[in-house]
């Protein structure tokens, strides 16, 4: 049988918050970076009392602060043998996913700095060969070219500066 914690439920009339502004929420974090998750992995924390999922991500182009080739952050959930933790509507990374993530620094590490809108998921044209970022809104999802993504989040990082 698999125990489940369930810390936030997603139900029909409970959504999660609204999508901030992608500069809004470029402003707001020490870190944006484009790259493709290699690792999932799930573990408790050191007094065992939250299962934590570290994610790590090979970077392949740094929109806002400093990065290195390869980081890895953590959030709350995941799933360790037959029990999981669960934040309903968070944020879920799956290896050989291309992804824009928003992050900051909390105690010498990294975390999304949103459960909800910290993680954007990018995907490619086939027919065209350009990217595009999938952007949560209120009827669903808009693919918005990688570009613009660009050049928004570095009118946010040049208004931070």
């Amino acid at each position: 049988m698999v125990a489940l914690l369930l810390v936030c439920v997603a139900q029909a009339d409970v959504s999660a918050p609204a999508l901030p502004g992608l500069e809004q929420l470029a402003r707001s974090v020490d870190l944006v970076v484009l790259g493709e998750v290699t690792t999932v992995a799930a573990g408790w924390n050191a007094t065992h009392t939250n299962i934590l999922t570290r994610v790590q991500l090979a970077v392949t182009e740094v929109l806002k602060g400093r990065g290195v080739p390869e980081l890895t952050f953590t959030q709350l959930g995941g799933r360790v043998g037959d029990e999981a933790s669960v934040v309903g509507g968070a944020a879920e990374f799956r290896p050989g996913e291309r992804v824009v993530v928003f992050l900051t620094r909390r105690q010498n590490a990294l975390r999304l700095a949103d459960p909800f809108h910290g993680k954007l998921v990018v995907t490619r044209d086939v027919a065209t060969g350009r990217d595009s970022v999938l952007l949560p809104t209120a009827s669903g999802t808009d693919a918005v070219d990688l570009d613009q993504v660009r050049q928004e989040i570095r009118r946010a990082r040049n208004v931070a500066d």
